[in-house]
């Protein structure tokens, strides 16, 4: 096996949210500014960080073919196996609780994908990232994850042995891999293989993803987007199976599930980051979204 130098570097953790928690970049130092993907075991990984939180800014696809334990996906838990697969989307806040874990990464930035490809919403389609933690998981079998492996081991050796044309050899192997796991994921989790997408719905996910903390009303967004309230809700019920203020809320309690595991801040201060001034109504708002108020899901995640 050649030994692939898959090294990563890091940078602070922005101010919102999750402060201390190590952001992790995609190294475009290592083959140049263009080539933003690597493929790689995680024995090569100078850097992979197990046990401690970290957030990811490019996307990453792992399969496991050894180790035990837990795969930590912002506050939800995935039970590590071999033949399981993660998918990590930039933004999201991971760790790794387990015991002698390897595994074959395949990690990009969404730039190498889009140029290749001239489709802005290709990555959106797809049904395991821009998900819910819960969902960002696949179990394969063993033959499949032997299919699996043997799709990533040519593009290993293909960055081992960089050529003038591999760049494009990448791109198509990585958009072939990408469809090859997405009908695995569908026919796991009984879904279509990829998502019905609309230029509005895109758009108001984009403008939740960078505003939920400060802006709480759909009417807000709607306004943006020049469409009714009642029409982009409609829109989302249809392309995301539910309505705006869901779509919203669930963003804020994710956010809210993520800072009050991986930092210490008071629930009141946790409230106040995402645009909540009263913490009585933070809380109520939480409890009536996961069951639990802020206090009690920290201490039983912690536990």
């Amino acid at each position: 096996m050649d030994e692939v130098d898959a090294s990563w570097y890091f940078s602070t953790m922005p101010s919102h949210g999750t402060a201390g928690v190590q952001r992790v970049a995609f190294d475009r130092r290592k083959y140049g500014r263009h080539l933003l993907i690597d493929v790689g075991w995680v024995h090569d990984l100078r850097g992979f960080l197990v046990g401690e939180p970290h957030l990811l800014e490019f996307f990453d696809i792992i399969v496991v073919t050894r180790g035990s334990g837990w795969f930590w996906l912002d506050a939800h838990r995935h039970a590590v196996r071999p033949g399981a697969v993660f998918f990590t989307t930039p933004g999201q806040v991971r760790r790794w609780d387990t015991k002698h874990l390897d595994g074959v990464c395949l990690f990009f930035e969404e730039l190498f994908i889009k140029e290749f490809l001239q489709d802005d919403a290709f990555l959106q389609r797809l049904p395991y990232f821009h998900t819910e933690p819960a969902h960002a998981s696949l179990r394969l079998t063993p033959a499949a994850a032997r299919r699996m492996r043997a799709r990533l081991e040519p593009m290993r050796r293909e960055l081992a042995h960089y050529r003038n044309d591999s760049i494009d050899l990448l791109r198509a192997q990585l958009h072939e891999t990408l469809i090859a796991l997405a009908r695995e994921y569908a026919a796991e989790h009984r879904t279509p293989p990829q998502r019905a997408t609309h230029r509005v719905v895109a758009r108001f996910m984009e403008l939740v993803e960078r505003d939920a903390p400060r802006r709480h009303r759909i009417a807000d967004y709607a306004a943006d987007l020049a469409v009714s309230p009642g029409h982009l809700s409609a829109l989302c019920a249809e392309y995301l199976g539910q309505r705006a203020k869901r779509v919203l809320d669930s963003v804020l309690v994710s956010r809210a599930r993520r800072m009050l595991l991986y930092t210490d801040e008071s629930t009141a201060r946790v409230g106040a980051a995402l645009g909540f001034d009263d913490p009585s109504y933070f809380s109520r708002f939480f409890r009536r979204e996961t069951g639990e108020t802020p206090s009690e899901f920290r201490n039983t995640l912690r536990r």
